[in-house]
């Protein structure tokens, strides 16, 4: 996969990742009374999310917390995938690799990793997925050296409701998700559906400050985030799009080799130094062995 594939921001995303609302949540998990100054946002690229980015991570009273939103299927990999994404945050937060090697211990936040899931299958108010239970068993009750566990939560409207009451921006969320998905199988999802859907909320004030000045782009993001066959068909759309453009700078860098190749063949040919076609063509000095 690319590393600089271009995602959009799913709703989720783009509210939590904004200090007021990351800290409004982070209370509400934790119980505690942080301020939005006391939060640092560092949610990563390409590393979660399919498509569509709908994961947030910031770092709040030297704790760091990772979010995921699922809107199909529970997935039983997300402890490995926050494992992953997890190291990526360390090795960003340590900057420097040479301290790994000091005398000096490295002060690291402590992490605590949570799934938001809001999708369509039936799931438990709230349960704990652990990396441990992926290793292959090999007999024996002695505990994994390595784990990670993901605090999961049902975030459909209805479930949880304690901590839908801590914070209003996930208790209008949930809101929000319940009037804009399908009621039907098969039901499509269009633009104009959805902004009734926006100017629903907004009147009767669900997540107005985010929806009021929504753009038909955003309008458009939310359709096919919420209608989950149009959203694989544009993902799909997108991996092609980009498998092509990559199949085509491949096969620009695989023409310009066979040139550089032809040229140090006819140079050898006509008795030129190994030295002077290296300089020439850049071709690699054991390639010559192949003229």
């Amino acid at each position: 996969m690319p590393t600089n594939r271009k995602y959009k921001d799913g709703l989720f995303t783009t509210i939590f990742n904004q200090p007021k609302y990351a800290c409004e949540l982070y209370n509400a998990l934790s119980d505690a009374h942080a301020k939005p100054a006391d939060i640092t946002i560092n949610t990563l690229d390409n590393v979660l999310y399919d498509g569509l980015r709908n994961d947030v991570s910031f770092i709040a009273e030297k704790k760091l917390l990772v979010f995921s939103e699922q809107q199909s299927t529970p997935n039983p990999n997300m402890p490995l995938r926050f494992f992953l994404y997890a190291a990526e945050e360390y090795k960003r937060l340590v900057g420097d690799d040479r301290q790994i090697y000091s005398q000096r211990l490295i002060d690291l936040p402590r992490p605590e990793f949570f799934v938001f899931y809001n999708g369509w299958q039936d799931a438990p108010e709230r349960c704990k997925l652990n990396l441990s239970e992926a290793f292959v068993k090999l007999g024996g009750k002695k505990p994994s050296p390595l784990n990670l566990t993901v605090n999961f939560y049902n975030i459909n409207y209805g479930h949880n409701a304690e901590l839908l009451n801590k914070s209003r921006t996930l208790k209008d969320y949930a809101r929000f998700v319940e009037r804009s998905r399908p009621k039907r199988k098969g039901e499509k999802m269009t633009d104009s559906k959805m902004r009734e859907v926006i100017d629903y909320c907004v009147a009767h004030d669900i997540l107005k400050p985010i929806l009021s000045n929504l753009s038909q782009e955003g309008v458009k993001m939310l359709t096919t985030t919420f209608d989950l066959e149009a959203a694989k068909r544009v993902w799909r759309d997108d991996w092609r799009e980009e498998g092509r453009e990559e199949g085509h700078k491949n096969g620009f860098k695989k023409g310009r080799e066979k040139e550089r190749f032809e040229i140090a063949q006819n140079m050898k040919k006509l008795g030129v130094s190994n030295d002077i076609i290296i300089k020439s063509t850049g071709i690699q000095p054991k390639m010559l062995a192949c003229l």
